[in-house]
């Protein structure tokens, strides 16, 4: 650029070669390429994520049965204990879910019509338009003709990926110590493979106590709204036990819908009894469990589950908002190991540098 004198205006020029273009241009038709590639492959790439997931997850179970059988013996009781377990939840909670859905569907929305004729601030929040609302998406997504639709994929689906799990589970662990070993430098490679395990083990006990809690809570909750004769009662249950792996929300969110389903077809102290039971569990949840989880694996807050599952849920359905909402929990897992690490580093260098010289 000249300088400018006495006037005269300054001018820059910019010279762009052909070439220079040609390569822009390239990046561009690469980068859309590459993105149609990976949506094309989105359900692939998912199906190979769930499985990396799922046997990571397995893994440790495997390890402890190792100190006791073979480890191909070890496989084929976790692999097997696993497929027998899913087959068989999903054939009882399939037709437990169909049987509430109907009921749900059939009697909710009669329910809360009724209760708006009675009460006014029933009519003003809406009461039969929500709880319609609620119950169709219920059926939409759990409903018998959801079912039968999903049933002939989801065959061949869980075919494709139990052998792609199974192929995991038995090379994966060389893997990741393969990739590991390929790190220069043996001082690197030791950080970083201290700070691969302890995010590994600290995700495997928290994602294991999530989903201990989830069942645990949907066991509890199931026979009390079956007493309490709310309609559809296990898959309210399922409702409050899935959501609770959501930290200090996930309860009380799943209690609007259950508390909507109570006041539209149970009387006032049935309500206050769903009301008082959601506010022990929740309770419970926040005080016991999340103090305990927290302080023995690592600390999950609400906004990043919610945000991931909603996310997912909106792109690929459960599957996108569990598989989803595991991944993220491993970055949190990773992020907390290596502040972790530079903490105890940082620590042990103190000492080092204050001595007297």
């Amino acid at each position: 650029m000249e300088p400018a004198v006495d006037g005269q205006r300054s001018t820059l020029r910019l010279e762009i070669e052909v070439r220079t273009l040609l390569l822009l241009l390239g990046v561009v038709l690469a980068a859309l390429l590459l993105a149609s590639l990976l949506s094309a492959a989105s359900r692939p790439l998912g199906w190979g994520l769930a499985c990396a997931l799922v046997a990571a997850l397995l893994a440790p179970l495997i390890t402890r049965l190792d100190r006791h059988v073979p480890h191909a013996l070890a496989v084929i009781v976790v692999i097997a204990g696993l497929a027998i377990t899913l087959v068989a939840a999903w054939v009882g909670i399939a037709s437990t879910i169909v049987d509430s859905v109907d009921r749900i569907v059939d009697e909710a929305p009669a329910a809360a019509a009724e209760i708006e004729e009675r009460h006014t601030i029933a009519q003003d929040f809406g009461l039969t338009e929500r709880v319609t609302n609620f119950a169709e998406g219920i059926e939409e997504r759990f409903g018998l003709g959801a079912q039968l639709e999903r049933s002939p994929s989801t065959a061949s689906t869980y075919i494709v990926t139990g052998i792609l799990m199974l192929f995991l589970v038995v090379y994966g662990p060389r893997w990741a110590s393969s990739a590991i070993a390929q790190i220069p430098g043996d001082r690197r490679r030791s950080h970083v493979e201290e700070v691969a395990a302890a995010a590994y083990s600290r995700w495997v006990a928290y994602i294991w106590a999530a989903a201990a809690q989830a069942v645990a809570l949907t066991l509890v909750a199931w026979p009390v709204f079956w007493w309490l004769d709310l309609p559809g009662p296990f898959v309210l249950a399922l409702l409050v036990g899935m959501l609770s792996a959501i930290p200090y929300v996930g309860i009380p969110t799943a209690g609007i819908g259950v508390l909507l389903f109570a006041a539209a077809t149970t009387d006032a102290t049935t309500i206050g009894v769903v009301a008082a039971f959601l506010v022990v569990v929740s309770s419970l949840e926040i005080i016991v469990v999340r103090r305990r989880v927290d302080s023995a694996t690592l600390y999950v807050g609400p906004a990043v589950p919610i945000v991931v599952a909603l996310l997912g849920w909106e792109l690929y359905g459960f599957g996108g908002a569990l598989f989803g909402t595991i991944t993220a929990i491993f970055g949190l897992s990773v992020l907390h190991a290596i502040d972790s690490s530079h903490r105890l580093h940082e620590a042990d260098a103190a000492p080092a540098s204050d001595a007297p010289a």
